[in-house]
């Protein structure tokens, strides 16, 4: 670390930290419109996900406007119990507030770079003892004010902050321009499978027949999934917690057709052979939520399968490969989520069962229909891979430049 390196308590270098407000939904209404209401599902992991993003009229936003977002705050989630994530207030959401769940920090810029300081507290170790402050004495499930107040960092002078927040945000960068690219892909995707096998308009013309699932064209036939592929499910058990080995993916590790491998828990080689004995993850399964966000899904395109699954449906579509693509983007089709919520049950804790899934009814068009479909689409989910595949070095890259860079354990006073 260099001779110029300052250390301060993070209270000392903020104009603000503070905790946003509940409103009920009856007090705004919650559109596209209006001003952005952030929730702490919406703190990536140094990014903002606009899913679920709600709105609240002016009125409503007046009142608890005690909390409103300027440009370079920094958002923290403060659910202890999923993981603390971190992320800058993007520009279209400035002016917006935050819930009860929602901490916001504001730096004095004169003294701080807000990027600087979010990658310094992306950074393990930072989480890590920010953590174990909440959690002295208490069996607190929320991050506290005073945490994050006492919470101590190092500053280096300006110049190299505005260099590491570049070299680091370059990083991000790329990272995003891959996430948008297949979400563009994505969605030819599934304007494709919505063209065939939803509004069906090559087939227009023939005749169709009835079916529990609407009418179809006739010659087509419907199939339970279980008749199709094996369908099982991960362990239900908690294995016991490593430092290290191999990962234990659940359900709040899969979105959006992807694995989060940031936040998961680790279990020793024993269980990971235990558990894959009766749901072991191989190339073009799919892995399908079962618990809490129930019915994201994810097509495995890995060679290599380092984790173990837990609370989570696996559906062996390795074992009719012809059918992997199709069957994925059938159950994440419009559809399909609906059925699925029809089939949702409990009441503290929801759930689909593993009879239910098994027993999905699946459309089964002709097999020169499959052949065609999957000629447009392996593709576009073989260049989604690959834009994964880079994302996931380059977050690699990213959280260890991270350790070195806001640690001083390399030092940028040389670069020009």
């Amino acid at each position: 670390m260099g001779n110029l390196w300052e250390k301060a308590k993070l209270g000392r270098i903020c104009s603000r930290i503070s905790r946003g407000s509940s409103i009920k939904i009856t007090e705004g209404i919650y559109r596209e419109s209006a001003v952005p209401f952030v929730r702490s599902h919406n703190i990536g992991d140094g990014i903002f996900i606009y899913d679920g993003l709600l709105f609240i009229e002016d009125s409503a936003a007046e009142r608890i406007k005690s909390v409103k977002l300027e440009r370079g705050d920094i958002l923290i989630n403060m659910r202890l119990n999923s993981s603390l994530r971190f992320t800058l207030v993007p520009e279209d959401i400035i002016g917006g507030r935050v819930n009860q769940h929602v901490s916001v920090i504001r730096v004095k810029k004169n003294i701080v770079d807000p990027v600087f300081l979010k990658y310094f507290l992306m950074w393990n170790k930072t989480q890590n003892l920010l953590i174990s402050m909440a959690m002295e004495g208490s069996v607190r499930t929320t991050l506290t004010k005073k945490a994050i107040e006492n919470l101590e960092i190092y500053i280096p002078p300006m110049n190299q902050q505005k260099k590491i927040a570049f070299i680091l945000s370059s990083l991000d960068h790329k990272i995003k321009l891959n996430n948008e690219m297949n979400k563009v892909i994505n969605e030819m995707a599934n304007t494709i499978f919505q063209y065939l096998f939803v509004d069906f308009i090559p087939f227009s013309q023939n005749e169709f027949r009835k079916s529990e699932l609407g009418n179809i064209p006739k010659g087509w036939r419907i199939e339970k999934m279980k008749d199709m592929v094996p369908v099982t499910d991960g362990t239900h058990e908690s294995p016991k917690k490593e430092k290290a080995g191999y990962k234990l993916i659940t359900s709040r590790n899969i979105k959006n057709n992807s694995i989060e491998l940031r936040n998961v828990n680790f279990i020793s080689k024993e269980d990971f052979k235990r558990i894959n004995r009766r749901s072991k993850v191989e190339r073009l399964d799919i892995l399908i939520t079962m618990i809490g966000s129930i019915g994201n899904t994810f097509l495995v395109q890995d060679e290599c399968i380092d984790y173990a699954i837990k609370n989570i449906g696996l559906i062996k579509t390795s074992s009719n490969k012809e059918m992997a693509e199709f069957i994925f983007m059938y159950l994440s089709s419009t559809k399909m989520k609906n059925y699925i919520g029809t089939r949702i049950t409990g009441n503290s804790q929801k759930y689909i069962s593993l009879t239910e899934l098994r027993n999905i009814p699946v459309i089964i068009p002709p097999d020169d229909v499959i052949i065609k479909f999957n000629r447009l689409i392996s593709k576009l989910y073989k260049k989604m891979a690959q834009n994964n595949f880079m994302n996931s070095n380059l977050i690699d890259i990213r959280d260890i430049s991270i350790s070195k860079l806001v640690s001083g354990k390399i030092l940028l006073e040389d670069i020009t």
